[in-house]
């Protein structure tokens, strides 16, 4: 678990980027969100750790998509179906971070299912996140890309619209994304005798890995 101040959903900011007309979108208050802990990553370059993520980690992420979908403003004609519900898997993630910088890279799958598990939708991307300083920065920074993918997913599926801005930080190709990513990662120590002491660290971003898309029938049956 992190340690560090819970960040509420209220506390994230999320604001609609997004096209102000009315919506078909479905409530969608059947939300589930897990990480894979055993390919979560925790790695301090320089500085004492604040833990890798876990499961309770991502309450509030749960949250903040529940909370975002609800601010929609939906049309009369809107789909009401109150079975639908979504499953969002965090495949892996990295959190690297130094005493100036916090990066979290991570590989998140989403299905939309009805009653009988049966997938209407289904996508995944890859998360690049940036924070300077603290760790709550880079986590509120992920859940809101990670949300506003999910918005936009939402709303070109039941709308079949095309207009949506792409969200800055989030790919779809793995390869693309960890371009992105810094090399190295440097955390300052001070200074002896007038000479700056650094740690520097190399990155591990390989981690995540390129995934094929997840098997969801397995995965709502395992």
């Amino acid at each position: 678990m992190i340690f560090y101040g819970k960040v509420s959903a209220s506390m994230i900011g999320f604001q609609q980027g997004l096209p102000s007309d009315s919506t078909k979108t479905p409530p969608l208050n059947n939300i589930a969100v897990f990480i894979d802990e055993n390919e979560s990553y925790n790695l301090p370059v320089g500085v004492f750790s604040v833990g890798q993520y876990v499961q309770s980690d991502m309450n509030d992420l749960q949250a903040t998509i529940k909370q975002s979908i609800a601010a929609l403003t939906r049309s009369a004609d809107a789909n009401n179906d109150t079975n639908l519900r979504i499953i969002l898997v965090i495949r892996s993630l990295i959190h690297e971070y130094t005493n100036k910088a916090s990066y979290l890279f991570g590989c998140v799958a989403y299905c939309i299912a009805d009653q009988n598990d049966t997938i209407i939708k289904q996508e995944q991307f890859y998360v690049r996140a940036e924070g300077h300083l603290t760790a709550g920065l880079v986590r509120k920074s992920f859940f809101k890309k990670t949300t506003e993918r999910i918005i936009n997913g939402l709303l070109i599926f039941f709308d079949g619209t095309n207009q949506i801005p792409l969200v800055k930080g989030v790919y779809d190709d793995f390869d693309e994304a960890v371009l992105t990513m810094p090399k190295v990662m440097t955390s300052y120590l001070g200074q002896v005798a007038h000479i700056s002491t650094t740690f520097v660290g190399t990155t591990a971003w390989e981690f995540v890995q390129k995934k094929d898309q997840l098997d969801w029938n397995m995965y709502l049956h395992k």
